[in-house]
């Protein structure tokens, strides 16, 4: 029955992907799951998204629709805020648009959840959807001396079979599986982040407050690395995002000791990926410079920033 299953909510960000956004949905429509509903939150899309995705999906999707671009933290969280305002569900699957799912993904997450009551977030074994035999992440480690990094990783393949080996302390943004209990308790994505690394702080803030990060290997999704931000991971948004963020990140939760050994590591790393991929790296090498510089000028809030429609 129905009634059996705990509701879930999908909270999808579409921001000028209209295609991908189809076809995720296209996806979805296949799950076996019972019991969900789909929150389309578009980040103020310069086409005719928002009227295309009514016309074709109708009322399979509830469509919310920002009157400008909040970012990946910011747009979920509007999803979040309505989610658990409402209060009918018992979980939040936060989902990139460029994904695709097999249909028993939902099942398999929902009852590795409800088989721990640690459970914060769980998430699917991430492929790549061009080269669907590799892993892309089954989630994340982290030190706050060197930074953090997916167990899989884009380029490496399936070898990674050893589920429970690593302590997960995040899960990649691009699908997990959330605990709207855990939510209520340690708020929602920090918006000052944007775009990149809100995932990384908010599965490390669950774990910091006693709940488990876990992977799912047996769910599996396929993902367009990058699509989002036009297919190519290293264009200029990202790299700066990607610079300004991680330091930020060490900046909010690591003590002194710890940023006086991240910060001349990353920096070093900076420059050695420059000499590794130059020439492609020097075209945008000026973006990780201003990500850098960023953190000359700008004080970083130790509480996580909401938007003013957020209740506290």
């Amino acid at each position: 029955m129905i009634s059996s299953k705990p509701r879930v909510s999908f909270v999808i960000i579409n921001w000028n992907g209209l295609n991908d956004t189809i076809e995720c949905l296209n996806s979805l429509r296949q799950i076996s799951y019972p019991n969900y509903e789909i929150i389309i939150v578009d980040n103020d899309s310069k086409g005719d998204d928002v009227k295309t995705l009514r016309e074709k999906f109708g009322n399979y999707i509830r469509l919310i629709q920002n009157e400008k671009n909040l970012g990946f933290a910011g747009g979920n969280n509007v999803g979040i805020n309505l989610v658990l305002t409402e209060g009918n569900s018992k979980y939040i699957m936060f989902l990139n648009n460029d994904t695709v799912v097999k249909p028993d993904f939902l099942d398999r997450l929902v009852a590795r959840a409800e088989s721990d009551l640690r459970c914060g977030i769980v998430g699917p074994e991430i492929h790549l959807y061009h080269q669907r035999e590799i892993i892309h992440s089954r989630g994340g480690i982290l030190s706050l001396y060197t930074g953090w990094r997916f167990i899989g990783g884009t380029f490496h393949p399936t070898r990674f079979k050893d589920d429970g080996k690593y302590t997960l302390k995040y899960f990649s943004g691009s699908a997990f599986m959330a605990s709207c209990r855990a939510l209520k308790e340690v708020g929602y994505f920090d918006e000052e982040y944007f775009y990149y690394a809100e995932d990384v702080d908010l599965g490390y803030r669950l774990f910091k407050a006693g709940y488990r990060i876990l992977c799912e290997p047996g769910s599996k999704i396929y993902h367009k690395e990058g699509a989002s931000v036009g297919g190519n991971v290293r264009n200029p948004l990202t790299v700066y995002y990607d610079t300004r963020n991680s330091i930020m990140f060490i900046r909010k939760h690591g003590r002194f000791y710890h940023r006086l050994i991240f910060i001349p590591w990353f920096v070093f790393i900076m420059f050695v990926n420059l000499l590794f991929y130059f020439p492609k790296e020097i075209k945008v090498f000026h973006h990780r410079l201003k990500g850098l510089a960023w953190h000359l000028t700008h004080r970083v809030s130790k509480t996580p920033i909401y938007s003013k429609f957020i209740p506290r």
